[in-house]
Parts: C-alpha cells; structure tokens; sequence
C-alpha cells in the first residue's frame, strides 16, 4: 500500500486512530472483530514500516526476515480467514449465515494453506515499481 517506511507509519497512526474511534462505537460483542479490522489493519502497515526500514538497510536481515513474515502472515495467512469470520460473528440466523459459514470454512482452508506455506518455504520481499513486492515460493507473489 505505502511507498515508503515514513508513509506506512503515517498510515498506520492515522488508520489506528480511525480503529480505535470504531472500537469505543461497538455495543454488541458479536461486532467486535469487525470494528477490530481498522486497528489490525494499522499494525500491519507498521509492520510493513518496518519492512521499508529493513530494505532500506536500516535494521538487520534477519529482523526484516522476521517483520515481512509477520507482514505476509497477515496479508496472506490471517486475513482470508478473519474477514468472513468477522462478518458471520454479526449475521442473524439463517441462509446468509449458512453461506457465510461456507466462505469462512473456506477461508480457514485458505488460511492453513498460507501459513504453512509461509512457515515452509522461504519468503523475499523487494522494491519493484516504488513499492514492496513480497513473494513466497508456495501463496504466490504479490506486490
């Protein structure tokens, strides 16, 4: 998303500020994990800061290794799975919640496929077109 390591720690305050205001409006615990998604989603753009700082050679190889693991862990691992996990947590009883139940199986499926990939094979991450490309032998590229 962000071109630089100062524009996803910019995103990621503004964006958690913008979750936490969401999660203080939750009155329903169903909802929760949904309003959560804004403030999960400013930790992965702070992870991803720090990923510039690692390309960047302003932290070591071996903390970027770890940091583009998270920041991959999310993207391709947690977030199949939470998104409609989040949605059939508030959906009434009935077909909607059926199908629902159906894509949120599917994106666990997805989401244990990913992380084994993630854990198994060897993740890379590099600037192409002014922006992070991360690539994993087993989920794929993406940029």
């Amino acid at each position: 998303m962000c071109f630089s390591a100062t524009a996803s720690f910019m995103a990621s305050g503004i964006i958690g500020s913008i979750g936490v205001a969401t999660l203080s409006h939750v009155r329903e615990p169903r909802a929760l994990l949904f309003a959560a998604v804004p403030l999960l989603f400013a930790v992965h753009q702070f992870t991803e800061g720090f990923v510039w700082l690692g390309l960047n050679g302003r932290i070591g190889p071996v903390a970027l290794d770890h940091v583009t693991f998270l920041f991959m862990l999310y993207a391709q691992g947690i977030l199949p799975l939470l998104m409609p996990l989040a949605v059939l947590l508030m959906e009434p009883p009935g077909q909607r919640r059926a199908a629902i139940m159906a894509l949120t199986v599917l994106g666990a499926l997805v989401c244990v496929w990913m992380i084994y990939g993630l854990i198994f094979f060897e993740s890379t991450c590099f600037v192409e077109q002014y922006s992070v490309a991360y690539r994993n032998p087993l989920t794929g590229n993406f940029g």
